[in-house]
């Protein structure tokens, strides 16, 4: 077992040996006297379907311009589907706790160098956050809220691979890479609002995260490999704003939503940083694109 694994079954024991959450001889927890009516288990699969940006240059190619000139391009990322899902359990005094977990793997577009044939750039982008927090519900006459606070674990990967032919076999061609991985932990708080009483049910949401951990590069574009760790500090910020429609089944519920989506980190994108130009304050990351969610409450 790593120890990344341990510290998140450590975290799962501590929150479920913490408090007395678990339902018991078959309680009903839809009860509508109790004081918080949409209690109990909640599981879900959502599909997002996001597009990565970076505004500052983290490595460009030659392109012609379709005249006489050459421009640089920076290949652009690509909309890519990718999973997150959640348990969550809420008692009958609104307290609970969550499990989450997102994956995204995106490709840019690979470009050839118009300056110089078969020499082509691409990235690759990985991202992968574990959230265990605990839940505090309250529900109103019209809106509800839904508090949570925990632990994040973060990997974050940017790869730049430049393919070029090989000097002496023209047609045999070389893969230089160079990579940047974070890994790292720490807080995490959100908040969510939902009107109730419509025939589709609009909720936003906000969470925001500080993540300290190690900054891992690896550069190998020069065919010299070259490897160095420092400690990094990021701050992350997620949102989402969308419908949401469910169906009572027996004793529980079925619930379809869509929402916009958008992540931002004022820092993150320093891990693409190629130049010496002393602008890393500005190297913002950022997802953006739409979602699609599915799951059951009961």
């Amino acid at each position: 077992m790593t120890m990344k694994t341990a510290v998140r079954v450590a975290l799962m024991v501590a929150l479920l040996g913490s408090w007395d959450l678990l339902p018991a001889n078959g309680e009903d927890y839809f009860d509508e006297s109790s004081p918080c009516s949409c209690g109990g288990w909640d599981a879900g699969f959502e599909l997002a379907t996001l597009q990565w940006i970076i505004p500052r240059d983290p490595g460009s190619i030659a392109q012609s311009d379709g005249v006489d000139d050459m421009i640089y391009v920076q290949p652009r990322g690509n909309y890519k589907a990718s999973p997150r899902v959640w348990l969550s359990y809420l008692n009958q005094s609104g307290v609970g706790f969550r499990g989450r977990y997102f994956s995204y793997d995106s490709d840019s577009d690979r470009l050839e160098s118009a300056d110089d044939p078969g020499e082509f750039l691409q990235f690759h982008v990985q991202l992968r956050t574990t959230d265990i927090e605990m839940l505090f519900h309250k529900s109103g006459q019209k809106w509800s809220t839904l508090i949570s606070g925990g632990v994040r674990i973060t990997d974050f990967e940017f790869q730049e691979v430049r393919t070029v032919p090989d000097d002496d076999d023209y047609y045999h061609y070389d893969e230089l890479d160079r990579t940047q991985l974070f890994e790292g932990y720490g807080p995490t708080l959100s908040i969510e609002a939902r009107r109730h009483g419509l025939w589709l049910t609009p909720f936003a949401n906000i969470r925001g995260s500080v993540m300290y951990g190690d900054r891992i590069g690896r550069n190998n574009l020069t065919g010299a490999l070259e490897l160095d760790i420092e400690p990094a500090l990021y701050t992350y910020f997620e949102g989402q704003l969308g419908l949401e429609y469910t169906k009572t089944v027996g004793s529980g519920e079925l619930f379809f939503r869509t929402a916009l989506e958008s992540h931002y980190s004022p820092l993150l994108g320093t891990m693409s940083e190629t130049s010496s130009d002393n602008e890393e304050d500005n190297m913002h990351w950022g997802l953006i694109g739409g979602t699609f969610a599915a799951g059951v409450r009961f």
